[in-house]
């Protein structure tokens, strides 16, 4: 069943502002029996989902989150004076990126996935994270070959 599921969160239209902890939080209201939990995200939002993935592994879920980044993400190639325009939400930001800045926001990220990495470990939540310059599908079946399992 993944490659329908892959197809019709292909066929989605995304929009909005988006708060992982909600979903999560609301996905659990309605999943009675433990199963298998696929997160697929950049993780990136003002929430992090680390108590909600404590949980859904503790009631008994194989859960396994998928850290999709941008490489603009990883390595931002901005510079300059800039006006930012958030996709999700349409907030905009006036910047000026110079190498301190560039240098602050990879400390900041890199913490963040280091964080989000540990505490999977801990809770044993898988974890992977992709780029979107690797096509999707190369991702779940590296993945598949790892010896791991989706389903």
């Amino acid at each position: 069943q993944l490659w329908p599921a892959l197809d019709a969160l292909q066929a989605l239209d995304c929009q909005g502002v988006t708060r992982i902890d909600n979903a999560l939080t609301q996905f659990m209201a309605n999943a009675h029996q433990p199963g298998v939990v696929i997160i697929l995200s950049d993780l990136l939002g003002d929430v992090l989902p680390e108590p909600v993935l404590k949980t859904l592994a503790a009631r008994g879920h194989d859960v396994v989150v998928v850290q999709v980044l941008a490489e603009d993400d990883i390595e931002p190639v901005l510079d300059g004076p800039l006006r930012l325009v958030d996709s999700e939400s349409g907030e905009v930001l006036i910047v000026t990126v110079d190498n301190a800045i560039r240098s602050a926001y990879l400390d900041r990220l890199t913490a963040r996935l280091e964080t989000l990495e540990t505490e999977c470990a801990r809770t044993g939540v898988e974890y992977v994270r992709a780029t979107t310059a690797v096509p999707f599908e190369d991702v779940v079946l590296r993945y598949l070959r790892q010896g791991r399992a989706f389903a």
